[in-house]
This record gives structure tokens, C-alpha cells and sequence, in this order.
């Protein structure tokens, strides 16, 4: 049996050795920062210190199953307030849950809303940066999907706003893979394997060079069966990132419409307070300052919310249509395969009548041609008995009549219509003239 532990450390040189390959490749593509932080270094990367836990992970699933459809909000808020933070504004609900609004001076948006223990909402930069999944607190952190204005994507796991874990990166290609920003660390891609063994011995002896083939060959097998493994648990990890990550998503849109409405009641306890406090004409502008942004804000709800009715009942449209337009195709396959397999089956039979009218054809020629040789023979046996001897009996005189009979042909000429010579036929050649041949 073989050494397990030789099996195992040889994968993992392998897999260092591709790691190391990648980032000989990637090392042009890596931003700046990469190379001047040095707690950023490839080292660092590949330790993945801010990989989550498969507690974590298991937790974020349970809550995903729990509140896919929508995340409950109350219309009853504890404590709503409306403060400046390092971050920017908030404006929303801070008590035993936070559930509001974050705006900076720059005019990134956060809505995020608590849900148990974890963070889940909507981030906007603009148009350069849309981020919606799970947040530590106001930074991407965890399974969620970015979109960035240069048309890339990335759905995974993110860390400290950057894409930095298991995921699908969708340029002008997609790629599954582990990713630090936008680079790639690790791809799921076929690659060949080479064995990095040392030179065969000098001599060319048996059994030496015969056991040396044969350990390349096993450890050719064995990295190439890790590959295989490797590869198809690479891609099994990422599809699981990946689809939490779009859950996560549907969570973080319920989360941003849940945050929404507690801006606008943050708002509008804001202006009420204003109002009773004083009645100067600063804070009557601010309280209607703040009535437009509570309309334009609920008018760009309104807006979201019809767009999110149109875009789940147009992925029902297409989801049922290409279920659909799947079947179809199955059910034309197998019909397009019946025929194809019942045109196999006419044209082998065609095939087979043709063999058997040529052999029929040729059987009845060869009788034929049997029978006239047959008949050739027998009336050349019969000839020399055929003379008749001369009778001794006068013959009877018949009376004269109209009618010419044929004169009995000798039998050595031939006396078939066919004209061949020992034909069987029995048709005589003087069937057309009843008076004789006019020749």
C-alpha cells in the first residue's frame, strides 16, 4: 500500500507550485497598494485571515433560509434619532437593532439594517461602486455582490469592502476562483500536470529504468486524480460562496427598503421636534427641507419597489419560458432520435431487399440457364433414338381439304419460338402462321 502521507505532501507541492505560478502571472495586474502594505503581501493573502468560520458560515445560511423571501420591519420604533457619525449622517432607528440610513459628505449612501447578530443592506458610491449583501457595520463584509462601473462584478465573499475569498468574477469572462480585489489568487481552470522528478539513473538496466517509468507513472496518476479532486471541491466551495452570496442579496434589498422607511420616519420625528422646539424660520425651512426629502424619498421608493415587482415577474417570465423552451427541446431530440433511429432501421432494410432481389435474380438465371443446358443435353441423347422406322401398313389416304396443315419439323431443328437450341418453353415457333412459316 501506498504511503499516505507521501500521497498528501504531494498534492500540496503541487498546489504551491501552481500558487506560485499564479502569482508569477498576476504579479503585473497587482495594484500598488498590494506591493507597498506589507501586511498585504502574497503571504499574508494566502493565510486568509478574515476567511469565515464555518460557524459564521452556517449562521449566515440559517438566517438566509429564515428571511429570504423579506426581512419583518415595525412601523413601532424605540429611539429614533438622526446623528453624526465618523461615517457620515445617520438617520434611522439606534437601539436594540439599527436599522437607517448612513450619508456622507461625499455622497456614498449606506441602508443597512441589523438582522439577529449580522448586518445586511445596500451601499452606493455613485454610479462607480453598488454593493448589497452582508456589512460590518457600513463596510462590505462577508457574502454579498459588488458591481463597479467599468461593467465587473463579483459575487462571493468580500472582506473590508474588497472582494477577498471564494467567488465569480464577471468581466468579459466569467471565472470562478479565490480573489484578493479583482486579481486573481487562484483560478478553476483546466491545467496539464507535470511531474517534477528527478533524472532516470544512467543506467538503462533493468529493473531500474522499468522502475523508474513505473513510479512516474503513479505519481503522474496521483496528481492527476488530486487535480481532479482539487478542482471539482474548488468549484463545489465557490458555487456554495456564490449562492449565498445571491441570497444574501434578496436579504440586503429587503434590508435597504427596511432602512429606507426608518430614514423617513427618523426624518420626520426630527422635524416634529424642530417644530415644537421653536417656530423661527430656520427651522421651518429645515422642516420643509426635510418634508421634500420624506416625498422624494418615498416617491424613490415607490420607484424601487415597482421596479422590483417588474424584475421578479420578468425572472418568472424567463425562468418559466426557458424551462419550457428546455422541454421542447428534449421532446424534439427524442423525437428528431426515434426518426434518425427508424431511418437506420428502413435503410438497413432497404439494403437488405436489395441483397436478396440480386440474389433471387441470380438463383433464377442460374436455373434458367441450369434447365436449357438440361434440356440441351436430353434432346441430344433423344436424337439418334427419334428416327421412326417405315411402317409396313399402307397409310390412309385423307380427304382433300381447305386446310394446310404444317408439316411435322425434323427433330434436329429447332422448334421453339425462342429460337435457342434445348429450350424448354413448349411454345412453337409456327404459333403466329397456323398455315406454315411463309419463309
Amino acid at each position: 500500500m501506498d504511503n499516505p502521507d507521501a500521497v498528501r505532501a504531494a498534492p500540496a507541492v503541487q498546489f504551491s507550485h501552481d500558487l506560485d505560478e499564479t502569482k508569477a502571472e498576476s504579479a503585473a495586474e497587482l495594484p500598488e497598494a498590494i506591493e507597498e502594505t506589507p501586511t498585504l503581501s502574497w503571504e499574508t493573502i494566502r493565510q486568509w485571515p478574515k476567511r469565515p468560520t464555518p460557524t459564521q458560515t452556517l449562521a449566515v445560511r440559517r438566517l438566509v433560509a429564515k428571511y429570504k423571501q423579506r426581512v419583518p420591519s415595525s412601523d413601532e420604533y424605540e429611539h429614533l434619532c438622526r446623528s453624526e457619525t465618523s461615517n457620515g449622517t445617520f438617520e434611522g432607528e439606534h437601539s436594540a437593532r439599527t436599522c437607517g440610513v448612513t450619508t456622507t459628505a461625499a455622497g456614498k449612501s449606506i441602508a443597512m439594517q441589523s438582522v439577529d447578530q449580522f448586518y445586511f443592506g445596500v451601499v452606493q458610491d455613485g454610479i462607480d461602486f453598488i454593493y448589497e449583501g452582508q456589512l460590518d457595520v457600513n463596510v462590505p463584509h462577508g457574502y454579498g455582490v459588488g458591481s463597479f462601473a467599468n461593467g465587473e462584478r463579483f459575487i462571493g465573499v468580500w472582506a473590508d469592502g474588497t472582494p477577498a475569498g471564494l467567488g465569480r468574477r464577471m468581466a468579459k469572462d466569467c471565472q470562478h476562483g479565490w480573489f484578493y480585489g479583482m486579481t486573481a489568487v487562484y483560478l478553476h481552470q483546466e491545467r496539464p500536470v507535470v511531474v517534477a522528478l528527478p533524472p532516470p539513473p544512467r543506467s538503462k538496466e533493468q529493473p531500474h529504468l522499468g522502475l523508474y517509468l513505473v513510479g512516474e507513472r503513479l505519481e503522474t496518476a496521483r496528481l492527476k486524480r488530486f487535480r481532479q479532486v482539487f478542482d471539482r471541491w474548488l468549484a463545489v466551495v465557490c458555487s456554495e460562496a456564490e449562492a449565498t452570496a445571491i441570497e444574501c442579496r434578496t436579504v440586503a434589498f429587503s434590508a435597504w427598503a427596511n432602512g429606507c422607511k426608518a430614514q423617513l420616519a427618523s426624518v420626520r420625528h426630527e422635524g416634529m421636534r424642530l417644530q415644537r422646539n421653536d417656530q423661527n424660520q430656520k427651522l421651518v425651512a429645515k422642516v420643509r427641507a426635510f418634508v421634500a426629502q420624506e416625498a422624494a424619498a418615498t416617491e424613490k421608493n415607490e420607484l424601487r419597489q415597482a421596479r422590483l415587482r417588474h424584475a421578479t415577474l420578468v425572472n418568472t417570465t424567463t425562468v418559466a419560458c426557458l424551462g419550457i423552451e428546455r422541454r421542447s427541446a428534449e421532446l424534439l431530440q427524442q423525437d428528431l432520435a426515434a426518426i434518425e433511429s427508424e431511418l437506420t432501421t428502413a435503410k438497413a432494410a432497404e439494403r437488405r431487399c436489395l441483397a436478396l432481389q440480386r440474389e433471387y435474380s441470380e438463383i433464377r438465371r442460374r436455373i434458367h440457364e441450369g434447365k436449357v443446358e438440361l434440356n440441351a443435353l436430353r434432346q441430344a441423347r433423344r436424337a439418334p433414338n427419334a428416327v421412326r422406322k417405315p411402317s409396313i401398313m399402307p397409310r390412309r389416304q385423307r380427304r382433300s381439304s381447305a386446310k394446310i396443315y404444317v408439316q411435322e419439323a425434323d427433330e434436329d431443328a429447332i422448334s421453339n419460338v425462342c429460337g435457342i437450341d434445348g429450350c424448354n418453353c413448349h411454345i412453337a415457333k409456327d404459333i403466329f402462321h397456323p398455315n406454315g412459316d411463309p419463309d
